[in-house]
């Protein structure tokens, strides 16, 4: 392939690729809290950067905490970040597997480096940048995250260095958003892309975790992106939600539950809540996130009924998103009222605020379930991880509501039961089992609702976290993406 070596223009100013031969852009779906956020005003939401994500830590103001009006969608705006985090032309890839490259920067990759090159017509190692930041719009991906897998299907796809045929680029979004909301952005993004590439009619789209909910909202509510799609590969998608979301309305992200909480990555966990109250409070504006909570097929998906105790029975759990709205216990209203009493400020308390977004998003959350319930694209190929102890399951076993009273509180409130957890204080067993990924449990992960593609639904490389899937995945995407550019695929 060959290009003149000037590089055309859209209306918007930006680069047009051309290519002489079919050209599929691949568009990355990042999970959720893996898109890079510049916050207004002044937050900056970037997984990267330890000094940017230490603001979040939740704050205190005379007792009340700053962090919620910041997440919240309804008080902020936020943009995707156009530009790489520091340090990145150094940042190492870990590469432990048996993936020997790529495992440095973008512009350290020879191959990254020639296609870039061949496209914009320069060397000059700014225009490059740029190129792979804002055009292919890599730097709205967390690159810790995901930053091997771009490269590699970059560079495994388009190993000529030339002008690309399949370029991949990454689809950042406001994850606090619902995914409705995000779904029809990237519909809007598709068509951009498509645009860019003079013989692009089509892309493929590879998700991790949320970014599937994202991909699947797109589809059920804009016919028009289903046409722009020649297949999906999700990964570690949570189809039916995950039980992790809702516990953490029960203990907070803390151990022995999580072990990013016990890790130098407890930052990350800790922002959302370190307890129960901190939890509901932060989570109750999040219509994105709310979106993860286990949604009624679930149980269907386990074979049993996954709360148990309280006078529970499989009917009543089908109902789930009525048991979520209740005020005590399996209901987490309680909790957030207890939140809004505790943690709001004087405007959350006389509007209701906080109770009010949480009963809002969960409307929205069972909507949207009940919208992309059986919605996946007709090439859909599923990737999942299992064999790490994963939220299975939860019994109640007397108390109508999550104890929080600090002075009475037990100094060992948990104590491990085999693989499970028990809360002495509130008299709750967490059911945990080696089949997930830490996060999304085999059941959701499968996609059990959803018409897929043979050979999957397939079960990745044993004992992978959920946010570690990648690069040891790398090559199983970079299979099935491969099987989608054929048309039997």
């Amino acid at each position: 392939m060959t290009q003149s070596g000037n590089i055309g223009l859209h209306p918007d100013g930006a680069p047009a690729d051309s290519v002489s031969s079919l050209c599929v852009p691949i568009v990355f779906v990042p999970g959720v809290m893996g898109s890079r956020l510049r916050i207004l005003p002044g937050r900056t939401w970037d997984p990267d950067d330890a000094t940017a994500m230490g603001v979040w830590v939740s704050q205190f103001s005379g007792g009340k905490q700053k962090t919620r009006s910041a997440l919240r969608p309804a008080s902020t705006t936020a943009a995707t970040l156009t530009d790489f985090p520091d340090g990145w032309v150094t940042k190492k890839i870990d590469s432990a597997a048996d993936i020997a490259w790529p495992q440095d920067d973008v512009l350290g990759n020879a191959r990254c480096r020639a296609i870039a090159t061949a496209v914009v017509g320069t060397d000059d190692e700014d225009t490059l940048v740029r190129y792979y930041s804002e055009v292919r719009n890599w730097a709205s991906a967390a690159w810790g995250f995901y930053g091997s897998l771009l490269m590699y299907l970059e560079t495994m796809l388009n190993p000529s260095g030339d002008d690309p045929s399949f370029p991949v680029y990454a689809f950042g979004y406001d994850w606090r958003q619902s995914n409705t909301t995000s779904g029809l952005e990237l519909s809007r993004f598709i068509s951009s892309t498509i645009a860019r590439h003079t013989l692009a009619s089509q892309v493929i789209l590879v998700t991790h975790s949320m970014g599937g909910l994202v991909v699947r909202g797109g589809l059920a509510h804009d016919g028009f992106m289903v046409s722009r799609v020649a297949g999906v590969v999700h990964t570690a998608q949570p189809s039916n939600g995950a039980a992790v979301c809702y516990r953490g309305f029960l203990t907070g992200s803390r151990p022995p539950f999580d072990p990013m909480a016990a890790t130098k990555d407890k930052l990350l966990a800790n922002i959302i809540g370190a307890d129960p109250q901190s939890h509901a409070y932060n989570m109750s504006g999040l219509a994105g996130p709310l979106q993860l909570l286990p949604n009624s097929l679930y149980s269907q998906s386990l074979g049993v009924p996954w709360l148990e105790g309280q006078g529970l029975d499989s009917q009543s759990v089908s109902a789930i998103y009525n048991l979520y709205r209740r005020p005590s216990l399996p209901g987490i209203m309680g909790i957030a009222e207890a939140a809004e009493a505790n943690c709001a400020s004087k405007a959350e308390k006389a509007s209701h605020q906080v109770t009010g977004d949480l009963r809002d998003n969960l409307t929205e959350a069972e909507g949207f379930h009940q919208t992309v319930v059986n919605t996946a694209h007709d090439r859909t190929y599923v990737l999942f991880s299992t064999g790490l102890l994963t939220d299975h399951s939860i019994s109640f076993e007397g108390l109508g509501g999550v104890r929080e009273d600090p002075a009475a509180r037990p100094r060992d409130r948990y104590r491990r039961d085999g693989d499970d957890v028990i809360d002495d204080w509130s008299h709750i067993r967490f059911h945990r089992r080696f089949d997930g990924d830490g996060t999304v449990d085999e059941v959701s992960g499968r996609c059990p609702n959803l018409k897929v593609l043979p050979p999957t639904p397939e079960r990745a490389e044993s004992s992978l976290p959920h946010a570690g899937l990648f690069p040891v995945l790398n090559d199983q995407v970079l299979h099935y993406v491969r099987r989608l550019l054929t048309p039997s695929g």
